[in-house]
């Protein structure tokens, strides 16, 4: 049995040989652990891109949903209007001003059955496509750009 002095301990060893290589082994991994300085800042740099691509699609998913909702909730307007006898005209601003947070010049308004077919006891249609254009345009990839988004409602005229 041999004893051997190594840092603050001391360490019996029934086989000097084995120390050696014990010994061997700290050196490595002594070594190694000095050059790990960069290991962080390597996997921040490989994440981190992953990180910012996933909080602009949910940014961009929000952006969606929210001009889905409001195509939705202005088509329902234009329905409550339209079903009380109003005019085209009237329909269409009211559609238009029920979606603030959307471009007007992007939004295609159809109303169905036409203004002169209207009964009461029928149903009255009223579509609103709308073209939307990605925030983050790096999306496209895997999102289509310009996206085509349609909000519908349908009501029996009064």
């Amino acid at each position: 049995c041999t004893v051997v002095w190594e840092g603050r301990r001391l360490i019996t060893a029934p086989y000097p040989d084995l120390m050696k290589g014990w010994r061997r082994m700290n050196r490595t991994l002594l070594f190694l652990k000095k050059n790990e300085r960069g290991q962080a800042l390597l996997e921040m740099a490989l994440v981190l891109p992953l990180m910012i691509a996933i909080l602009f699609s949910l940014l961009e998913l929000g952006h969606i949903g929210h001009a889905s909702l409001t195509l939705q909730y202005a088509a329902r307007e234009g329905a409550r209007v339209a079903i009380t006898g109003a005019g085209d005209e009237l329909i269409r601003a009211r559609v238009v001003s029920a979606a603030p947070t959307l471009r007007e010049a992007n939004m295609i308004i159809n109303l169905s059955p036409s203004q002169n077919d209207r009964v009461s006891g029928n149903e009255l249609q009223v579509l609103v496509d709308y073209e939307m254009t990605l925030f983050f345009p790096f999306l496209s990839v895997v999102i289509q750009d310009p996206l085509p988004l349609r909000g519908k409602a349908v009501m029996r005229m009064e």
